[in-house]
């Protein structure tokens, strides 16, 4: 009777963290769908190739959310912009915390995020020597970090 009292206590356990995983994740999924849905409204452009990464940004433990995700279409034209979106997990609800362009078409450069560490998020990046991105046959390869500092995302 006593090994039956502890596996329902473990079951119970276990199903708590499972509700909580799941909450979590359906908080990002609304928060990440509703900042970029209003974002694309907001410059008449369409949002498209979003990406989620999570990690630690603001070192309090908790995983954080960095979501990569392109605007493109400005008001019907072929114009495009790569931006980085920070979403800080608050006891398992995420909230808008900063955003910053990381890339475009008539931006410096393109990038990828290859991961989160230590609160730096990095990126790959490839570099044409004139705009517009995305067309020149032999970029320039490099990385970018970026760091999310007292509430700002910024390039390090």
């Amino acid at each position: 009777m006593k090994y039956i009292f502890y596996f329902a206590l473990l079951i119970i356990f276990l199903s708590l963290g499972t509700e909580q995983k799941v909450f979590a994740q359906k908080s990002l999924q609304a928060a990440v769908n509703q900042y970029t849905i209003k974002q694309a409204k907001n410059q008449d452009a369409t949002a498209v190739g979003k990406k989620t990464t999570l990690g630690d940004i603001d070192g309090d433990g908790d995983k954080d959310a960095v979501l990569e995700y392109t605007l493109e279409g400005f008001g019907g034209g072929n114009n495009w912009t790569q931006l980085l979106a920070v979403f800080l997990n608050q006891k398992g609800v995420y909230k808008f915390a900063d955003e910053a362009t990381v890339g475009g078409k008539f931006f410096t450069y393109t990038s990828t995020l290859s991961g989160i560490s230590k609160g730096a998020i990095k990126l790959e990046t490839e570099i044409c020597d004139e705009p517009p991105q995305g067309i020149c046959e032999n970029p320039t390869k490099g990385t970018a970090t970026f760091t999310f500092t007292n509430g700002k995302l910024s390039e390090k």
